[in-house]
């Protein structure tokens, strides 16, 4: 009964020092997640297409964009950006089928009409999966202070 026990409790300190990787479902949807900023960084609006649901729809710093056109008439206010650094940390993600949600810190960095540009937003994302492909249906971003 001993060895039972000590075999046991070996396997559950070495199971405590493990950590799980990362789900395929997450990994994907990170992929369309960075993919979407990679076209944004360059203002590439039709490279915002292949990341995104038809129904797509964001809420950016409280302002409700109902689409994508909406949203991107929006980034092009920003073409004269230079985007020098996009840091995506996803920390809660949970996924279901067809449909999964993560939460992240998003921060950017680049020169903005001769001042530097430092935004830090926590962003959630809706994703659908359609066609293998995880997609962004929703967004909401909400600045905050360090």
């Amino acid at each position: 009964m001993k060895k039972i026990l000590s075999l046991f409790t070996l396997v559950v300190l070495l199971c405590g020092f493990t950590t799980a990787p990362k789900s395929t479902n997450e990994e994907k949807a990170m992929q369309s997640i960075t993919g979407f900023y990679d076209a944004m960084k360059v203002f590439d609006y039709d490279g915002f297409d292949k990341y995104c649901t038809d129904d797509f729809s964001v809420i950016d710093a409280g302002v409700y964009y109902k689409n994508l056109d909406a949203f991107k008439a929006q980034v092009k206010n920003y073409e004269s950006a230079t985007i020098e650094k996009i840091k995506l940390e996803p920390f809660l993600s949970d996924f279901d089928g067809k449909q999964g949600l993560i939460l992240l810190k998003f921060t950017i960095e680049g020169k903005f009409q001769g001042e530097n540009l430092h935004i830090v937003a926590l962003e959630n994302y809706v994703m659908e999966k359609e066609h293998g492909n995880w997609l962004i249906a929703f967004c909401q971003s909400t600045p905050i202070e360090e």
